[in-house]
């Protein structure tokens, strides 16, 4: 069969839900970034790229996608502006083994050495966007060491990211 959506990915794009989901977690996120001064949020997979765009574009943060070892595709397996990164937030659905936020710690590393000069970045914060089962408070990255886990539903999460002024279009 030729159309089949086998991930589902495209259902969630066209979702009317999608459009307030992502505004939520750009309000989320441009509270996070004033609060940890990151510069950019990372993203990785279909879901992720389509989140973070949109979530990155409302927040007004540049957004660096990060692509799995062999993934067949017409871009870079690590895509984001020239800009110098030196903190960073995860954007991703949930956390099930840790796997994904762990290989995006590390291969991040990979990005500092074409844009920063050999300089790794570290993260200040990871989002989860989906529910998660798990509920994790933080997580211990190889790099970046001990990360907080903010979920976008948990509302407790949120209670010491002070609530701010920007304009979300």
């Amino acid at each position: 069969m030729l159309c089949a959506d086998s991930a589902g990915y495209n259902r969630v794009l066209y979702r009317p839900e999608l459009k307030k989901v992502a505004r939520a977690v750009a309000r989320k996120l441009a509270r996070l970034i004033d609060k940890t001064g990151a510069d950019a949020v990372v993203v990785t997979g279909k879901s992720g790229i389509a989140m973070g765009f949109a979530a990155a574009m409302f927040a007004d943060i540049p957004l660096v996608t990060l692509r799995k070892q062999g993934d067949s595709t017409h871009g870079l397996r690590i895509e984001g502006p020239h800009i110098l990164v030196t903190r960073y937030i995860i954007l991703d659905d949930f956390i099930d083994s840790g796997a994904t936020v762990e290989r995006i710690d590390n291969e991040i590393a990979e990005y500092a050495e074409c844009v920063n000069r050999g300089t790794p970045p570290i993260c200040v914060g990871i989002i989860e966007y989906l529910h998660s089962a798990y509920g994790y408070k933080d997580w211990d990255l190889p790099r970046s060491g001990k990360v907080t886990v903010y979920n976008l539903k948990r509302q407790a999460d949120w209670n010491d990211v002070p609530t701010i002024n920007r304009r979300q279009s």
